[in-house]
């Protein structure tokens, strides 16, 4: 599926609108495309060169449009509290984009938490848009009437499915300009898109176009009634079921400390600060009494405490432990609003955290290391059950392609998703990839997502395999154990070479009442190969560890088993569990140790 959307921006929203790119493309499905064109207005050199970095990423095609000319003429036309009058190229939107009949339009203040894709398929063949609701024309209905709004609802124009081909039909654009420039009103363009097209919209859930201010204008009781939700809970609770998060008003979390906004925006802000070192130019930080604080255009927008990475600094061990604690559950805070309570871990992704910090043994950083771990297979089950070795290497430099085959994927050790796959050696570019080997080889994958420890004294390493054939090796089978028990398997499949699916079954082949991260997966409901799933199982019981958790995971070459990896953390102890209460039952299946391991000294303690 390819979305195509549209945002627009200034030198001042440019970090903006990358966080919430990077939000669209950490939460889209697997098949989710993104064309998405940026209307830029003055946009400096170093701007520009950031935002088409961005096409870095997969799933995404950036283009940017130089917009300055066709909003100049508007410069001076009546400013109201921070929104600018680049504002106003929404109504320019189905001429500058003659060729396309739909784009979904995103403001730059939002945080996207789900995938698109249903949002997009809304039907507006009839309607000039789908839109939400937004509270205004229940709390200030008066100031509607004033400016000519006639319209039973009024909507927020910040997510906006815009039926471009009806729009031109009926001249929407010059409507809107003649009353934007003919009526005095409060929004830029807001007003506008409201009485020109209001009469004719199709208005979607809140949950594509939550904002944030929404509950500070009516109670719990007057929301849920207005957007015939419940929405009788806390903020935390509501954001956490929204596919938008839209930032209104004035304040910003890259200005100012919005509490729980800080915390999810900043968690997507984190993922584009680590994949970018060249998001300097926006901020600064220093790093003052163990604590790092961060700076947009001068403001402080953050302050937390640093985990100290390399044991060459001179802190005790335990005071690195500690470090390690607060910095767990600072990420922990962020990336779920939770607070994490490693006194009494109940949950599974409680318990997950609690085997980071205090279970990251020696076997852990062995069998998470995707070279050592081949030793320990061969042993169990034999090497025919491994992927075929093609080389091993310490530095990219060492690769000798000449005698590799034309095929091959490579693979860093030491972290997961670090891999590169090549169909053709003839068309690899071979400085990209030594660019993207190096820099993986240069970090430290405990590091990567919420203080994976297990992963801290792996040695980097470059290894080359076999490729598998995709038509021959399109599912895996993954074998959750806890204590040495397979308590039950996921089967991860990709159909029609497009849809993800997964489905979840207990040993006997019976589907489990319960699944893990549904918002990524269509719904697996038949194993498709009884045959091979016993044999995964089978197999898989002579590889079990006498550990908390681990999940072993094979992948189906044709009609062949094959080794793939060893996880100890799944999901970083982020999974969603549906229903919820499985978290729970789930955890209790992980017996944590009475002992806790040091990472530092090596050492167990009570």
């Amino acid at each position: 599926m390819r979305i195509n959307v549209v945002m627009i921006t200034d030198n001042n929203y440019v970090l903006p609108t990358m966080v919430a790119i990077r939000s669209m493309l950490k939460n889209r499905k697997i098949t989710t495309c993104f064309n998405v064109f940026i209307l830029g207005v003055n946009l400096s050199k170093d701007n520009l060169l950031n935002l088409e970095d961005m096409n870095k990423f997969s799933g995404i095609n950036i283009k940017i449009l130089d917009a300055s000319q066709q909003i100049s003429q508007y410069e001076k036309i009546d400013q109201n509290r921070h929104v600018t009058p680049a504002a106003m190229l929404k109504f320019f939107l189905p001429k500058i984009f003659e060729n396309y009949d739909k784009i979904l339009y995103l403001d730059s203040d939002i945080i996207v938490q789900k995938d698109l894709t249903n949002l997009y398929n809304i039907d507006i063949k009839s309607q000039y848009a789908a839109v939400c609701k937004d509270t205004l024309c229940a709390v200030n209905r008066e100031y509607m009437d004033s400016i000519g709004i006639k319209n039973q609802f009024y909507f927020n124009s910040g997510v906006m499915l815009l039926n471009l081909k009806k729009m031109r039909e009926d001249c929407i654009t010059e409507k809107m300009l003649q009353f934007r420039l003919n009526v005095k009103q409060h929004f830029m363009d807001q007003d506008t898109f409201n009485a020109v097209i209001g009469h004719n919209v199709k208005y979607f859930s809140y949950k594509y176009n939550f904002l944030n201010y929404y509950m500070t204008v009516m109670n719990k009781n007057q929301l849920s009634a207005f957007f015939d939700a419940n929405l009788n809970k806390s903020f935390k609770k509501i954001c956490k079921g929204l596919n938008i998060l839209h930032i209104g008003g004035q304040e910003k979390p890259w200005n100012k400390y919005m509490g729980y906004i800080s915390c999810v925006w900043s968690k997507y802000y984190n993922l584009l600060c680590n994949s970018r070192s060249g998001l300097k130019i926006f901020y600064k930080t220093t790093f003052t009494n163990g604590r790092v604080h961060v700076y947009f255009k001068g403001i402080k927008i953050a302050s937390y405490k640093k985990n100290v990475k390399n044991s060459g600094h001179s802190h005790g061990r335990a005071q690195l432990q500690d470090k390690y604690e607060d910095g767990l559950k600072d990420w922990f805070l962020k990336s779920t609003g939770n607070t994490l309570d490693l006194l009494n871990p109940v949950t599974y992704n409680e318990k997950m955290q609690w085997l980071k910090l205090y279970n990251s043994v020696p076997i852990k950083t062995k069998l998470a290391d995707k070279f050592l771990v081949r030793k320990y297979v061969a042993k169990k089950i034999g090497e025919k059950y491994l992927t075929p070795l093609l080389g091993v290497y310490n530095s990219f430099d060492e690769i000798d392609f000449d005698k590799l085959p034309n095929q091959f994927v490579i693979k860093c050790n030491h972290g997961s998703g670090w891999n590169l796959i090549v169909q053709d050696k003839s068309n690899l570019d071979k400085n990209d990839a030594k660019q993207k080997i190096d820099e993986w080889m240069s970090k430290n994958y405990a590091f990567n997502l919420g203080y994976e420890l297990h992963y801290l004294n792996i040695k980097p390493k470059i290894i080359i395999e076999k490729y598998l054939d995709p038509e021959k090796s399109k599912y895996e089978i993954q074998l959750w154990t806890f204590d040495g028990e397979i308590k039950f398997i996921s089967i991860e499949t990709i159909k029609d070479s497009t849809e993800l699916y997964r489905g979840v079954f207990y040993p006997d082949g019976t589907p489990c009442e319960f699944q893990i991260s549904p918002d990524h997966y269509q719904q697996l409901k038949d194993i498709p190969s009884l045959e091979l799933f016993n044999k995964a199982i089978k197999i898989g019981k002579k590889l079990l560890l006498k550990t908390p958790y681990v999940r072993i995971d094979f992948v189906i070459n044709n009609k062949d088993i094959l080794f793939r990896e060893m996880t100890f953390t799944s999901g970083s102890g982020l999974s969603k569990i549906v229903p919820e209460k499985y978290n729970k039952i789930l955890g209790d299946w992980i017996i944590l140790p009475i002992k806790k391991y040091n990472i530092q000294s090596k050492k167990n303690r009570e």
